[in-house]
């Protein structure tokens, strides 16, 4: 029998070898989103915060299970989450480089929502667990539509952080690319300030092979805060102002990325 199975098995061994991070990456991705049915029941019967509670000690439990490690700047980390900056919620502009990287939320103290591509409410158990967190789903096949949607979804979400990728995708590369004007327009109507932060990946993306690896440790930092009704994006030209805005957070994120 095990003769056999060496026979089977044999041949595919160095693939496997060759491969190992991505298929374990992948792996750890699916139960990841299957194992979301563990938390999934209690989600509609708990609080808002005490939904997010449970959703942190997941993701936590995750981490340490498939060995993700997230290293934050302490000094960023204290200041950001002093009392008197808790007190008011953002709009928390990042750069995006992986599928774990809303993760980051999680050590900001006030509760954080983010925008997400609709198709994620398909996944099995994680779409569900994703609604019931209040995660705001946007169709990207209807850009018109989003900004309208999104300010209604924070309209309704009062008390909560706003989390959005303005690269509009992942980007596995070092180079920041263009940021879409959506995240500005926002905090200019609703009047709320950003929080530019950074996560660096280096160690655990392969940049020229655009994949992740299984394991690994992300390393972030909070940079600033960013206020749209400062003199300097408040110029008779609305349009001006938003690019003036998205070329300063732009700048200010590539300028802290890979320190």
């Amino acid at each position: 029998m095990i003769p056999i199975l060496l026979t089977i098995f044999m041949p595919g061994l160095p693939l496997f070898y060759y491969y190992r991070n991505k298929l374990l990456y992948y792996i750890s991705l699916g139960l990841y989103t299957l194992g979301s049915i563990i938390p999934l029941p209690f989600m509609f019967i708990l609080t808002k915060n005490l939904r997010y509670k449970l959703f942190l000690t997941y993701n936590h439990v995750f981490c340490k299970l498939f060995n993700f490690k997230f290293e934050i700047d302490k000094h960023s980390l204290e200041k950001f989450n002093s009392d008197e900056v808790v007190k008011n919620r953002y709009i928390i502009v990042l750069n995006h480089c992986s599928q774990f990287d809303y993760l980051l939320s999680f050590y900001i103290k006030r509760r954080t929502i983010a925008a997400i591509k609709k198709e994620i409410m398909y996944y099995p158990f994680f779409g569900c667990l994703s609604y019931a967190m209040g995660q705001i789903f946007i169709d990207r096949k209807n850009p018109q539509g989003i900004i309208t949607h999104i300010k209604d979804s924070l309209q309704k979400e009062s008390d909560a952080n706003f989390l959005i990728f303005p690269e509009g995708t992942i980007n596995y590369h070092k180079d920041l690319l263009r940021f879409k004007n959506g995240a500005f327009i926002l905090a200019k109507e609703l009047d709320m300030k950003i929080l530019l932060a950074t996560i660096d990946a280096k160690d655990v993306i392969n940049d020229e092979k655009e994949e992740v690896y299984y394991g690994g440790t992300f390393r972030a930092k909070f940079v600033e805060i960013v206020d749209p009704k400062h003199s300097d994006f408040n110029t008779e030209n609305r349009e001006n102002d938003i690019k003036l805005l998205n070329e300063y957070c732009h700048t200010k994120i590539s300028e802290n990325l890979f320190k």
